[in-house]
């Protein structure tokens, strides 16, 4: 069973490469029973879309697998900065527990 930071240390991996593709360095992946489903960085730049967050794009890609209610009341949000007010949203109206990114992170530094 993979550890929380284990989780928040492949966000910050791939936080770090959309940096060095001159993208905001930010990530963030779903999990479900232990299994990545869903990953994303911020494509704000790089798509020219202002709606291209990292978490949004990772609920959008978790949410094309189609899962139960069930599993999505399992699954869990990393990311490696905290949510914007709609993402907050978004995620708390999904079944699932809510992240708290900034225990996490800080923890890490």
């Amino acid at each position: 069973m993979k550890t929380e930071e284990s989780y928040m240390r492949q966000v910050l991996d791939l936080a770090a490469g959309a940096m060095q593709q001159d993208e905001f360095p930010i990530a963030s992946i779903v999990v479900l029973d232990d299994e990545i489903i869903a990953q994303a960085t911020t494509s704000e730049q790089r798509e020219k879309r202002f709606l291209g967050h990292a978490e949004l794009v990772a609920l959008e890609e978790a949410d094309k697998q189609r899962l139960s209610f069930a599993e999505r009341g399992r699954v869990r949000i990393f990311a490696n900065l905290e949510p914007c007010l709609f993402e907050a949203y978004v995620a708390r109206h999904e079944p699932g527990p809510m992240r708290d990114w900034a225990e996490t992170l800080t923890r890490l530094r």
